[in-house]
């Protein structure tokens, strides 16, 4: 099958036996799957088991329950469409081979106080001879641009105090993933999760969480996430304040506010989240990962519509933002992102008020209300 635009190794019925009965048929219709028969045994997981689990898959969950719980449940190791690689310029060189470049570039000016310019030159010359950097007059075009991009970056930075001279650094939790330089390690943080799967019994397990944190800041506690918009999107906060949780839940303890800061082509912003106790961060880990475990999520609720239902103070409901999102072709918004086509989302329905208000305060209310 293709997922994302590539070919994917599926086992139709590990896949399908995540999914409600009810929506197996279109889950198979939309991912192209074969279809299972009733009597497939559930997956071989048992009370007691420990289960590695990518941040990534954790938070993209959070960003869009269906198009994460697809992925998760697809074992899929990358996902490659992400809400925050859109922009509002035209660039040759695809988004997604890009945005680790600058990143990696504006991390290493700033650690090695060295100027982007030449990190940037020695950068393209290494992805260059790997064929993902364009040559010749398409090569300097992206060079321009990049830097332009990355000077922007450390301008939106700027305005929330965020010098340009300030370290970043990255965390990893567990195993690494790639080979990108951090600077610290930590174990992979436990989280016990009782869960019960679309078919079987309750199941008490462990997961570990492992992953890069987002960059975080040295003078003072945060994270930033780097957007190409003219102003952050709910994601940005999301994956901040995701970061924050995992630090309290792995015994860092963070007595001041935690800056989860969006950096864009516009000024930054920034919500700063009050600390959380480490049991908090666990209790709260272990909720979403049971909702994760527990199946594929057959409706359509994007973190921008639970934002926007919160912002209008119980005017409109989750569900009724979801649609209004749905319903909007130039809409960007998180379900637009990852395996299942955008063009299919029409096929899926937001959940009813009852159950969204119940997945509200489940999984979202301590990212909403958390801040000052």
């Amino acid at each position: 099958a293709l997922v994302g635009g590539r070919p994917v190794r599926l086992d139709p019925a590990e896949v399908l036996r995540a999914v409600p009965p009810e929506r197996r048929g279109l889950v198979e219709e939309v991912l192209g799957l074969p279809a299972v028969p009733e009597g497939t045994p559930p997956g071989a997981l048992e009370s007691g088991a420990r289960i590695p689990i990518a941040l990534r898959h954790l938070v993209k969950f959070l960003e869009c329950p269906l198009q994460g719980s697809v992925a998760f449940h697809l074992r899929l190791e990358e996902i490659e469409d992400d809400l925050l690689l859109r922009t509002d310029e035209p660039f040759e060189l695809e988004r997604r081979s890009l945005s680790p470049i600058l990143r990696e570039v504006l991390l290493r000016s700033r650690r090695e106080r060295g100027a982007p310019s030449d990190l940037l030159d020695a950068a393209a010359l290494r992805e260059e001879l790997r064929g993902r950097w364009p040559t010749g007059l398409f090569g300097r075009i992206a060079r321009q641009r990049s830097l332009k991009a990355i000077e922007t970056w450390n301008w939106s930075l700027a305005q929330v105090g965020v010098p340009a001279d300030e370290p970043l650094r990255l965390v990893q939790f567990g195993r690494a993933v790639d080979d990108t330089a951090v600077e610290e390690s930590l174990p992979p943080i436990v989280v016990p999760v009782e869960w019960t799967p679309s078919r079987g019994e309750p199941r008490a397990v462990e997961v570990e969480l492992y992953g890069l944190t987002q960059p975080q800041r040295v003078e003072s506690p945060g994270a930033i996430t780097f957007g190409f918009g003219q102003r952050p999107d709910t994601v940005q906060y999301l994956r901040g304040f995701v970061d924050h949780v995992c630090l309290s839940a792995a015994g860092r303890r963070i007595d001041r506010p935690w800056a989860a800061i969006g950096a864009c082509y516009g000024p930054a912003c920034a919500r700063r989240y009050r600390p959380i106790e480490p049991a908090a961060a666990t209790g709260w880990l272990s909720a979403v990962l049971a909702d994760l475990l527990a199946g594929v999520h057959a409706y359509v609720l994007p973190i921008q519509a639970v934002q926007k239902s919160h912002d209008s103070r119980g005017r409109f409901s989750p569900a009724g933002e979801a649609r209004r999102l749905l319903g909007w072709a130039e809409s960007s918004h998180s379900s637009k992102y990852g395996p299942i086509p955008a063009r299919r989302l029409e096929d899926f329905d937001p959940p009813d008020d009852a159950l969204a208000a119940r997945i509200v305060e489940r999984r979202y209310r301590l990212f909403l209300e958390g801040w000052t």
